[in-house]
Formats: structure tokens, C-alpha cells, sequence
């Protein structure tokens, strides 16, 4: 079983060494690297469309919200966010459940991370939406260690971790080449990510598209297979996109 699951993970990072289209592609090399200002705020919306099942009924959900996240310190390669959400929305199977449901984010989130991407703790405050350690490693963007160019990957693995919830996992990263995203030049980013565990682990291909200039993320665009986003949650099928509107 070992063995099927480390095949199954695999085949789907080899799939994007032969599916990656480069975009406005350049022989120089690229620095990727997060630079990043105390006081910095961005601000994505985000838009998710998914499949659940519900007792073996199938059932479409759509769900969105506004994200903003300001940068409350820098230590060393340390650096503090404080993030928060609101204008949620979501819709089951067509229907509208109404504008700010009830049960919508509230409460800020502070988060620790690298400045490499690695994500290192969180802690929420009121009734803020907090994702698990394990969601967070399957978002994290790790950047490369040195500049790339065009074309090139990079692999990080994610070592398991129980006690936090964390799976070991493979990421796959390839530097598909330069896009302008209305008047920001960014870098995109092809990202592969696939989990070594269960019968049917979860996985995802998708996008990242990265400032040229300090590399915060402009754009998030993923495709997510049987993956549960928060304790007590049906694995599921979605797809999902946050883009920068600040």
C-alpha cells in the first residue's frame, strides 16, 4: 500500500513536468525571494467551488470572501501577519444561504512564517476561520533556495508531524516564465502538490503568480482533489482562485 501511495503521488508530479506552458519566456535568472515591509497590507478575494458529498448525495458548493492581511513585524527570518476575513458568502446546491451567514469568519488570525514561505504557527482570536496545520502546508509556497530560470523546478517534501496533523507530502515547483497582471509584472509560478498517505490522498495543480518586484502573491489559482479544509469536513473536490484587489 505503501508502495501504490508513493506511485499514486508520483505519477501526478510527474504530470507536471509534461503539461507546464511557459509564458513569455526569458533566459535570465529569477529571484523568487519574499521581501517584505512592517505595515505591509494586501488584500485577495477569494472565490471556491467545490463538490461534497453528503452521505453519498453529491452537492455543489460556492463559497467566497474578502482576505486581508497586514505584516506586524520582521525578526530575523521571522515575520508576523495579522490576518482577518469578511464579506462571506455561500450557496448549497443553488441556494443562497444569505450574505454574512452566520457562522461567517470573525476574529483575526495571526500567523508565523518564514521568509521562505514556511509556515511556522498560528493563533486565532473570537470566532475567526483558522485552517489546520496541514491546509496551511499544502498553501505554503516554498521558495527556491537561489535564483532560477525559466523552466526550472525546484521539490520541497513536508515531513510528517502528528501532532500538529501534518502528512508527509511532495511539492513541485516549476518557474513557467513572466505575466502581466494588469499593470504588475509577475512571475508564474507552476505549483504540484501530492500528500504519501491514505488510499486516496490529497493533491492539487494550480498557479501562483508572484510581484517581480518583492514577490508577494498577486494571484492563487488551484485545483484541489479529496482534500478535507477543515476538521470534521468531507474530503472534497474544489477549485479555487484568490486574487489580489488592494
Amino acid at each position: 500500500m505503501t508502495n501504490l501511495r508513493h506511485g499514486i503521488a508520483a505519477t501526478v508530479l510527474l504530470a507536471a513536468t509534461f503539461t507546464s506552458v511557459a509564458v513569455n519566456q526569458t533566459p535570465e535568472e529569477v529571484d523568487l525571494a519574499w521581501k517584505p515591509k512592517v505595515g505591509d497590507v494586501t488584500t485577495y478575494q477569494m472565490k471556491s467551488n467545490a463538490t461534497v458529498d453528503m452521505g453519498g448525495q453529491k452537492t455543489d458548493v460556492q463559497f467566497s470572501m474578502r482576505m486581508k492581511s497586514t505584516i506586524k513585524s520582521i525578526d530575523g527570518e521571522k515575520v508576523t501577519l495579522e490576518g482577518s476575513a469578511d464579506q462571506f458568502k455561500m450557496s448549497m446546491g443553488g441556494q443562497d444561504m444569505g450574505d454574512d451567514v452566520q457562522g461567517g469568519p470573525q476574529g483575526s488570525t495571526t500567523r508565523v512564517m518564514l521568509l521562505n514561505g514556511e509556515f511556522v504557527s498560528q493563533e486565532s482570536t473570537g470566532q475567526a476561520m483558522p485552517s489546520s496545520a496541514r491546509i496551511e502546508q499544502m498553501n505554503t509556497f516554498y521558495r527556491p533556495k537561489a535564483k532560477v530560470k525559466v523552466g526550472e523546478t525546484w521539490d520541497h517534501e513536508i515531513k510528517p508531524d502528528a501532532k500538529r496533523g501534518i502528512v508527509e507530502a511532495k511539492v513541485r515547483y516549476t518557474l513557467e516564465g513572466s505575466e502581466m497582471l494588469g499593470k504588475k509584472k509577475t512571475w508564474r509560478v507552476k505549483v504540484v502538490y501530492a500528500e504519501m498517505v491514505g488510499t486516496k490522498p490529497a493533491s492539487f495543480m494550480g498557479s501562483v503568480w508572484l510581484n517581480a518586484e518583492n514577490g508577494e502573491m498577486e494571484k492563487w489559482y488551484a485545483e484541489y482533489q479529496d482534500v478535507s479544509f477543515a476538521e470534521g469536513m468531507p474530503p472534497m473536490n474544489a477549485v479555487t482562485t484568490l486574487t489580489r484587489i488592494d
